[in-house]
């Protein structure tokens, strides 16, 4: 985003006031737009349970997204580093990051980001345990 906005490399540490500098958040679909980039940002709310028809529907949302060309940002996924086992074959075919749940309370919180199969992460750190994850991508674009 921050390569979109200004058209320089982002500096090692950012908020998203100085992301934003002279920009509003209404800036950034045009930006991504431009560059032929599209997202969804989705507070999945539970990601933990597979066998249910509302996990089943959830993941099928994610993958017709990510298939689509879209990098899907999920937060509260809930799901810790088991979970995510079992997560794995149901995205099979796309690229995806993830940080575990954990927190003051036992599998709180928790992202993913899942990004169309053309995809690579090239790197990812965790800013914030649970809560921020920072995601370097190459795309095929």
């Amino acid at each position: 985003l921050w390569r979109m906005l200004h058209k320089a490399e982002p500096p090692r540490v950012c908020t998203w006031l100085a992301l934003l500098g002279t920009h509003t958040v209404g800036d950034i679909p045009a930006a991504t737009a431009r560059k032929g980039l599209a997202f969804v940002a989705w507070n999945v709310r539970w990601l933990s349970l597979t066998g249910s028809q509302r996990a089943r529907n959830k993941i099928a949302r994610i993958r017709a997204w990510a298939l689509h060309g879209m990098s899907v940002l999920l937060s509260e996924t809930h799901l810790s580093a088991p979970d995510g086992k079992l997560w794995a074959p149901l995205l099979q075919g796309l690229c995806v990051a993830a940080e575990g749940a954990g927190g003051v309370v036992e599998r709180t919180h928790g992202m993913a980001v899942v990004l169309p199969p053309a995809w690579q992460v090239l790197s990812q750190r965790t800013l914030v345990p649970s809560s921020a994850l920072e995601v370097v991508t190459d795309s095929p674009l």
